[in-house]
């Protein structure tokens, strides 16, 4: 699994194995992936952190492949509506000069 815009302080800094219990450590991140309950007819996967010694889900997924389209509602969904983090302040990011994360 390779997180390429999570986002989050916790999200991901390299790709993690996906196979129940792979660990990842990027100090001072730690991740985990594993199987979560759910009544779906397909695996559900969740990645967790650990803070505070606690391991705490970030997101979860199935391995059901996505259309093109799929993309475009969920593009638009997240750029135009109105609780959308992204309609409430501006986000930027970069990555300064010889930086190697």
């Amino acid at each position: 699994l390779a997180d390429v815009g999570f986002g989050s302080v916790g999200a991901l800094l390299e790709p993690i194995e996906l196979r129940e219990g792979a660990e990842v450590s990027d100090t001072p991140r730690h991740h985990r992936l594993v199987h979560a309950p759910h009544d779906g007819p397909l695996e559900l996967w969740e990645l967790r952190t650990e803070k505070g010694g606690a391991w705490e889900p970030q997101y979860a997924f199935t391995l059901e492949p996505y259309a093109a389209p799929d993309y475009e509602v969920i593009h638009w969904h997240v750029a135009t509506n109105p609780r959308s983090p992204f309609r409430q302040a501006v986000y930027a990011q970069r990555t300064p000069p010889g930086a190697t994360t």
